[in-house]
């Protein structure tokens, strides 16, 4: 064969394989460019089934803790008058924690000047004569309604001063600002049967009551905080009335962060308080602790929302996950600034 011919016949086999190439590139891109899209359209669909769980969850939250600084706020009426030396004492008293004790496990009347507990209501067994400072009456029977998760470990004045004492930090800025707030996760310490520690973690509503201080017109004159009311709400009732009903075991699931990062709910008590960072590795994927960090910052705009690495955390057992996020407003809306 002469050469020309067979440069010839070789340009032409180049050419056609180059052909292919080209094409084969094409149909590659094209189904690349299709995956990605049904892959963003699945994923687009998926959080949007996600988000419906969890806006009835957000939603729940918010009415819930409203709901009990509205209750609070009954308290306002007493102390816009002569205010007794306790505000859980009495009729009052009655009326306000049976309206409370279904959403709270208790309520602590904390002295604004001292941090001291006035007095607390709370939904454990019948009073007995050693339970000072614990007003419930002796015939009790509305606790046999009462869920397990509402059950009190708040028993004794001695039970109410721990607790204060390990919120106070919390309790005096939230005086010192004078707008209802929720805490984060606070312990309830005691010792369980055979001395050993029984510790429940809690998270705390709290209201301001002012009393007016200083010279001055009543109008002009500064306003002091005069005690807190302090409604005490196991993690585990949150977690059994708000998570669980919104989450499919094996399919999703849900947690609730503080502000500052730290795990609330849906871990269990062992691992609640928790900063995310300290999730890493053993509870949560890298990539995954970043976004819960960023979307507490407030910028997600631009973050992963699907993420590889395994998830153990409390019920929640997953390979991979697909994350949607929602802010809950649990502070009193009338106090925002």
């Amino acid at each position: 064969m002469e050469p020309t011919v067979r440069r010839y016949i070789v340009r032409i086999l180049l050419l056609h394989v180059a052909f292919l190439v080209a094409v084969a590139a094409v149909i590659a891109a094209a189904g690349l460019a299709l995956y990605s899209s049904a892959r963003a359209d699945a994923e687009s669909d998926a959080l949007e089934r996600a988000s419906i769980p969890v806006n009835q969850a957000k939603d729940l939250l918010e009415r819930h803790f409203q709901g009990i600084f509205d209750t609070l706020r009954l308290a306002d009426r007493v102390v816009e008058g002569q205010p007794p030396d306790s505000l859980l004492a009495g009729s009052a008293g009655d009326a306000l924690w049976s309206q409370l004790r279904g959403r709270l496990n208790a309520i602590v009347e904390v002295n604004a000047s001292d941090f001291s507990p006035v007095a607390f209501r709370s939904n454990t067994p019948p009073a007995t004569p050693e339970r000072q400072g614990h007003l419930t009456t002796p015939e009790d029977p509305v606790f046999l309604l009462v869920p397990q998760t509402l059950h009190s470990q708040i028993r004794t004045q001695a039970h109410a001063h721990r607790l204060v004492t390990e919120a106070q930090e919390w309790l005096r800025l939230t005086a010192q600002a004078g707008r209802p707030s929720v805490s984060s996760v606070v312990w309830v310490r005691d010792a369980g049967g055979g001395g050993q520690p029984q510790n429940t973690p809690v998270v705390l509503a709290a209201l301001p009551l002012p009393g007016a201080n200083g010279a001055g017109d009543a109008h002009t004159r500064p306003v002091q905080t005069r005690s807190l009311l302090v409604g005490v709400i196991a993690v585990a009732y949150l977690e059994e009335e708000f998570l669980v009903p919104a989450s499919q075991p094996g399919r999703n699931g849900m947690l609730l962060f503080d502000s500052e990062g730290r795990l609330v709910a849906g871990g269990g008590p062992s691992l609640a308080g928790r900063s995310v960072q300290q999730l890493v590795d053993k509870h949560l994927p890298r990539s995954l602790a970043d976004f819960v960090q960023s979307t507490v910052g407030g910028g997600t705009s631009d973050t992963r929302r699907d993420h590889e690495g395994q998830v153990e955390l409390g019920a929640l057992s997953f390979s991979s996950s697909l994350v949607t996020t929602r802010a809950v407003r649990a502070q009193d809306p009338r106090s925002a600034s």
